[in-house]
């Protein structure tokens, strides 16, 4: 596979206001080394890794195409499409999720938002509140409860 490693960097100075153009690179032994460059071989090499970078992009998409089963090519091409209705559908539903967690009390809000947000368990809520597990975990499910209900109605 072909991989998209920088031999070289490019770079444009500004130098007694004038534009100087230079190409570093890694030699043998391991030393960066910048030369500078005519604007000519500098637009050669910027032109080289638009290539480079197109025919690596190419691969990985080969290579993703490659890896997938036939199931779910298969998957892929059946999905169906985002409708305007189905769009619209979705955009309602966020708009009174986030309506109803707005309108949580500022300790469900809180406490939600760490443990589904910040990824936080009920344990490090608990400490982090000054109150026990059992407090922390009955705040999160009755908010989790009142979501439910605007979930259900959307979906059931």
């Amino acid at each position: 596979m072909y991989t998209e490693d920088k031999v070289y960097t490019r770079r444009i100075e500004m130098i007694d206001g004038k534009e100087r153009y230079f190409v570093s690179f890694v030699d043998a032994l391991g030393q960066e080394v910048s030369h500078e460059v005519a604007p000519e071989v500098y637009k050669v090499v910027r032109d080289a890794q638009k290539v480079e970078a197109r025919i690596a992009r190419a691969d990985r998409r080969y290579v993703e195409r490659d890896a997938l089963s036939c199931h779910e090519i298969d998957i892929r091409a059946l999905r169906e499409d985002e409708t305007t209705e189905r769009a619209f559908f979705h955009c309602e539903c966020i708009k009174e999720m986030l309506a109803e967690i707005d309108s949580l009390p500022a300790l469900q809000r809180k406490r939600m938002l760490l443990r589904f947000v910040d990824g936080m368990t009920i344990r490090e809520i608990a400490s982090l509140e000054g109150c026990t597990n059992g407090t922390a975990h009955r705040t999160i499910v009755r908010a989790e409860k009142k979501l439910e209900k605007i979930y259900k109605k959307f979906f059931d």
